[in-house]
């Protein structure tokens, strides 16, 4: 199990490099000072402190909330910091209207094909135990962008390089499902805490649940999809009047994101020392962005590293140290051919458009 999850993160980290080709430099440092952070905590053998300087709220590792929270929250605050609006006047003078609303939903329409292929690498990421929506959404991105036709429009609102990720996430949620009902092994997070509400209730997950109560184990299936069916007519109503925030004055926004994104580093663990990280993390953000430095490639090395770290060191420690174990399995074998391909291809396809072009 272990040898398949390292090949599935190697997928994820593998978007540092798809990232880096506008400016490999500065994508590669990026990636390596987000692996560096993610070192940060006790290690995964011995548990000995690294880079904590004795806080103790760093030995669990960097608490992924507040850093996402500073990353992109707090850092984009900043930036807004610069301008008097977050768009132009110019370009507020058009209300959203139900048009709009439908356009995205042709949009989302003529894009079902991508929906459908990227929702189902979402759901066989989810039924590995631990993978989780982050790798599942970085995996479905690289994946989107590497068998797309124009691969450079990914990063500027492209539909695609946007649908791909969400259609993961949302796909990982089905198959997270799949390890907690059979084997009561919860998936990524949000099967998690439903299995700790379930065991409360005095429900046993595991194979005698789809026996003794199947009208529970397939009730939270159909709950999922009737949630899912409920989110149509609920959100989509509310897409015109949320587009309406970019006429808001910087001044005025700014102190409410500000303000919304510190209580809510705070949330997660209740610690003011969180609070304190996401700022800590929006300047390191604002100052990546303002040097043009990659903000994605940080945050995917802070996120993927210490997980690919507990992994391919598990693996090796039931290998006895032999790094052979990581190729000893039929499926693990497969995802590494995969891996592969979806690192030469983007290669080979840029060599063959440029000796087409010259």
């Amino acid at each position: 199990m272990y040898k398949r999850q390292v090949v599935i993160i190697l997928f994820g980290l593998t978007l540092i490099a798809v990232l880096a080709a506008k400016d490999m430099l500065k994508g590669l440092i990026g990636g390596m000072f987000g692996l560096m952070l993610g070192s940060i905590g006790t290690d995964a053998v011995f548990s000995t402190p690294r880079a904590t300087f004795g806080l103790l709220e760093l030995y669990d590792g960097l608490p992924l909330v507040p850093v996402l929270i500073g990353l992109f929250a707090v850092s984009e605050a900043l930036v807004m910091l610069e301008e008097r609006f977050a768009v132009p006047p110019p370009e507020q003078t058009r209300a959203a209207q139900w048009k709009d609303t439908l356009e995205g939903l042709a949009i989302a329409a003529r894009n079902w094909w991508q929906i459908v292929w990227t929702s189902f690498i979402g759901l066989i990421v989810g039924v590995i135990p631990g993978a989780g929506a982050y790798i599942a959404a970085f995996v479905a991105y690289q994946q989107s962008r590497l068998f797309s036709k124009t691969p450079a429009l990914y990063g500027t609102g492209h539909p695609p390089g946007v649908i791909a990720p969400e259609s993961a996430n949302n796909g990982v949620t089905s198959g997270t499902l799949v390890p907690t009902m059979a084997i009561g092994i919860p998936g990524g997070s949000t099967a998690a805490v439903m299995m700790i509400v379930l065991q409360y209730q005095g429900i046993t997950l595991g194979p005698r649940l789809f026996q003794e109560q199947p009208n529970i184990a397939f009730g939270v299936f159909v709950m999922m999809t009737v949630a899912y069916i409920m989110m149509i007519p609920l959100v989509l109503p509310m897409a015109r009047y949320a587009s309406r925030v970019v006429a808001v004055p910087v001044h005025t926004i700014v102190p409410l994101i500000l303000g919304l994104t510190i209580i809510g580093a705070f949330a997660d663990r209740e610690y003011v020392f969180d609070m304190v990280l996401a700022l800590v993390f929006g300047v390191i953000g604002y100052i990546a962005i303002r040097t043009n430095y990659n903000v994605t490639s940080i945050l995917i090395g802070v996120l993927l590293g210490p997980i690919f770290e507990r992994y391919l060191l598990r693996s090796l420690r039931i290998g006895q140290g032999d790094i052979m174990v990581l190729f000893s399995s039929p499926i693990a074998n497969a995802l590494w051919v995969l891996l592969v391909a979806s690192v030469v291809l983007p290669i080979w396809r840029e060599r063959r458009l440029a000796r087409a072009s010259a």
